[in-house]
């Protein structure tokens, strides 16, 4: 294998490794053709949510091997805004507590041994809220509570992104149990 392809390969990933948000949806972004955008309220604001998709087998949520995350980052004044494509089943897969909003490294918490976590289908084109989670540590656990205030998300999405529109739905989710390891590590080989 190419030496420069694997310097290529670790930079990739090293620097795709610190990034702090990705796929977030800048607030002078316009309404995207072919995607949906979501809405999700994430507190307290050290708190990184992973959104990801999958699929839903047997009542259980099991992520894609083949594709990227569709949301990763930490919440702006309370909401995290993706996009994904409709017809994608997403999940809340990995939940990361970092000590400040500009750090990367954290500890990280997944939906793993029966635990469940916000599970939904994203609609055809549009706006969606789906809802807001508000996250507390409670020893080596988390603390999840779901709840929903349309109308602050409508006031939010009216003064921090007012390109996207005015209408907004709704996303019913479920809470759903994912099959995954409980371990979050990373392992990358390298070749010499």
């Amino acid at each position: 294998m190419n030496v420069a392809w694997i310097v290529a390969a670790i930079a990739l990933t090293a620097g795709a490794a610190g990034c702090t948000s990705f796929r977030a949806v800048e607030a002078s972004a316009g309404m995207p053709g072919d995607e949906t955008i979501f809405i999700l309220g994430v507190s307290p604001a050290h708190y990184r949510v992973k959104v990801f998709p999958g699929t839903v087998r047997n009542g259980i949520f099991r992520e894609s091997g083949l594709r990227l995350a569709a949301y990763y980052g930490a919440p702006r004044d309370g909401y995290v805004v993706g996009k994904a494509k409709p017809g994608d089943t997403l999940a809340i897969t990995l939940v990361r507590e970092v000590a400040n909003e500009d750090d990367v490294l954290g500890k990280d918490f997944v939906p793993c041994a029966g635990l469940k976590t916000m599970v939904f289908k994203v609609p055809q084109s549009g706006v969606f809220y789906l809802g807001d989670v508000t996250y507390s540590p409670n020893r080596h656990q988390l603390e999840i509570r779901y709840s929903g205030d349309a109308g602050a998300a409508q006031s939010y999405l009216a003064s921090r992104h007012p390109s996207l529109g005015s209408t907004l739905g709704t996303i019913e989710y479920e809470l759903l149990p994912v099959q995954m390891a409980c371990s979050t590590e990373i392992y990358i080989p390298i070749y010499l």
